[in-house]
Formats: C-alpha cells, sequence, structure tokens
C-alpha cells in the first residue's frame, strides 16, 4: 500500500501520540511497508534520534504555516499515495485522490472539558473537529474512545476503526518479574493536572497514612500542568506535605531509577487516552493500582488492582491491596498475556485493514 505518515507531534521525546507514531512506523517498517515520512524540518534532528532508518522523508520549512500547507499538498501529488495519515490529529491537504487519516486518543476536551486549560482545550477541540470532518478513516485507540468519539460526532460511525496501540516496545511477556508490594515509594507518573486526580490521590494517601505509620513516601514525577500551584498545595492541606515529594520534568533515566525503586505504581487519571505508564509498570514488576475508566478498565482490569477515580477510599483501598497482595498469580498471568497480545504489529496490521476498508467503501 502507498502510505504517507504527516508527523504532527515532536519527535525529540516521543511519549503519548509521539511514541504511538514511532512505533507505527516501525511496524508498518517491519511488515514490509515503506511509508514515506512528511514532517516540519526542525522535527529531523529527533526523528533521526529516534525515527526509523530507510523510509524515504520529506520536510518542510519556513515559513511554516504556509510550508506546511502547500508542500503536503505537492508530495501528495508527486508521490501518489492512496492515504496519507495523521497520528495527532492535525491533517494537511492533499489532492483529492488520497484518502486521509487520522488517530483520535482522548475525547476529553469535549467530555471532561474542565480538565484543561480553556486555550488548550479550545486548540484541541478545534483540532478534533476539522480532522473528523476531513478525514475518511478515523482511528480510535480503544473501544471507549470510539464510544466517546461517537457521542460526539455520531456522523463518523461509518468510518471509525478502533485500533488498539501495542506495548511490546516497553518489553514484558515471559521475562516479567514480581517485585515485592513493599518498600521504596509509592509511585504516580504524569504532569501534575486535574486530569490525573492527584487530589483524589492525596486523599487516599492521607487516609492510609492516618493508620499506618511505614507507609511508604509518595513520589510525583511529571512536569507541571493546568493549575499545577493549586494542584500542588493539596498535600500541605491535608497534612501530609512532608510525605510527598513532586519531582518535576526528568529524563528517562531518573525515571527508570524511580520504577526500579518503587514499591508500586499508582494512576488514578480521570480520562486517559491509553495509559502506557501502566504496562510500562507491569515491565518492571509492579503491583499497579489503576483507575477503572476509560482505556485503562478495558485493556488492563485484570492486571492490576482497580479502583473508582471518584472515591478516595476506593483508590485508598487500590493501593492496600497493592501493599499487601503485590501482584497476584491471575495479575501476573494476565499481564503476559496482554504483552503477548498487544503489539504494534498487530496495531499495524489493524490499522492497514482500516485502510483498505476506508479505501473500499470510497470507491465502492
Amino acid at each position: 500500500m502507498r502510505l504517507a505518515l504527516f508527523i504532527d507531534f515532536e519527535t525529540g521525546t516521543p511519549t503519548g501520540i509521539g511514541r504511538y507514531g514511532i512505533e507505527l512506523l516501525r511496524a508498518l517498517a517491519d511488515l514490509g511497508e515503506e511509508p514515506e515520512v512528511w514532517l516540519d524540518r526542525s522535527f529531523l534532528a529527533g526523528w533521526r534520534a529516534n525515527g526509523i532508518k530507510g523510509l524515504p522523508v520529506r520536510s518542510y520549512g519556513w515559513p511554516r504555516r504556509l510550508t506546511s500547507r502547500t508542500r503536503p499538498f505537492v508530495w501528495g501529488a508527486l508521490s501518489r499515495p492512496e492515504v496519507v495519515h495523521s497520528p495527532g490529529n492535525i491533517v494537511p491537504p492533499v489532492p483529492p485522490s488520497v484518502l486521509r487519516s487520522t488517530s483520535i486518543h482522548d475525547m476529553s476536551p469535549f467530555t471532561q472539558p474542565g480538565l484543561k486549560a480553556p486555550d488548550d482545550g479550545e486548540v484541541w477541540r478545534s483540532r478534533i473537529r476539522h480532522s473528523v470532518s476531513v478525514s475518511r478513516c478515523i482511528l480510535a485507540s480503544s473501544a471507549s474512545t470510539r464510544d466517546d468519539l461517537l457521542s460526539v460526532f455520531p456522523e463518523c460511525a461509518g468510518r471509525t476503526y478502533v485500533c488498539p496501540l501495542g506495548v511490546d516496545h516497553l518489553g514484558g511477556g515471559e521475562g516479567l518479574a514480581r517485585r515485592p508490594g513493599r518498600g521504596g515509594h509509592i509511585l504516580a507518573v504524569g504532569t501534575v493536572e486535574p486530569r490525573k486526580n492527584l487530589e483524589g490521590l492525596f486523599e487516599a494517601y492521607a487516609l492510609l497514612s492516618a493508620g499506618d505509620g511505614d507507609l511508604p513516601p509518595l513520589v510525583v514525577a511529571g512536569g507541571d500542568g493546568f493549575q499545577a500551584g493549586r494542584i500542588k498545595s493539596v498535600p500541605c492541606a491535608l497534612g501530609i506535605g512532608d510525605r510527598v515529594t513532586f519531582t518535576g520534568y526528568i529524563p528517562e533515566s531518573a525515571l527508570r531509577t524511580l520504577f526500579e525503586e518503587a514499591s508500586c505504581l499508582v494512576h488514578p487519571a480521570l480520562s486517559e487516552g491509553f495509559g502506557f505508564t501502566v504496562p510500562e509498570a507491569f515491565s518492571w514488576g509492579l503491583p499497579v493500582a489503576a483507575s477503572d475508566r476509560a482505556s485503562l478498565g478495558e485493556f488492563f482490569s485484570g492486571a492490576a488492582h482497580m479502583f473508582d477515580p471518584g472515591d478516595a477510599g476506593s483508590i485508598a483501598r487500590g493501593i492496600a491491596l497493592c501493599l499487601s497482595q503485590g501482584v497476584t498469580d491471575s495479575q501476573m498471568e494476565e499481564r503476559r498475556r496482554i504483552f503477548a497480545t498487544m503489539t504494534w504489529k498487530d496495531c499495524a496490521r489493524t490499522t492497514l485493514g482500516a485502510f483498505r476498508a476506508a479505501l473500499e467503501d470510497r470507491d465502492g
């Protein structure tokens, strides 16, 4: 299949959407596909460090507001791909013969608008509105994301396909270790913002610390986001300020050390597009307590201690189970299944199947 991927994400530090875009490209190449890579020239250095060698690359430069629109149209006319795919919702103009595709990872800007800064939320709502209006193929990373998408844009029903992401870039599989549930620290990873529900986690930690003098300290690893100042003031207000550490944004090597030394991971997010942090903790053999919402519950419920993120008592019980039970036998079995079945090659195969179905629907 003649493909092009429009790289609409930061390539230097690929997390979330960026990780998806790079791993999808790598898997497509492993399946024998040779998609063109279209990207901003400023992304080239990051691409060379994190991308895939051997694929044709086209780049646009200054003035970017003009070239990001005109160059993809010209490239589409020259190389005539059947499909151009945008991993992060910035869908470029292309000739009418080229089918445009995009991925939808998270609909919280529409379903829970208060979780993002107003300006940021409007940017994402505008981007998603445009991408779904012009794309003949829409890939949802989970069934829950698809359902959220169709609740807002029911007209997308006939062109939306569920394409679960892979986790095998994190390792795991039969080599998964099992770690004890005590010692070190309790770890939470994510940007300090309302969407991550850290306030609920702090309330749960305060409940646990009142009855457990040996409770490990809590470490929050992530940069500051919307309302970070207010959120970071909550531990002191709850009387646990001396037990909670905020690391700020940290490099990958330091994050690996935090995983290695943790007693468990807690992921209390109110909204999550996929949640790579959870299977990453699995790969370290950590007990995990996680929100049962959206994709987290859809993909990982059998492999972690799940809780209701809106109930501090429920979060506290999830953490307590991590510390008392660790990783159970059934959770370990489910983790092995997840790493064996949720692969990037399967994601790439499902993606190619969606492209073919969309092309047949358009041409039929």
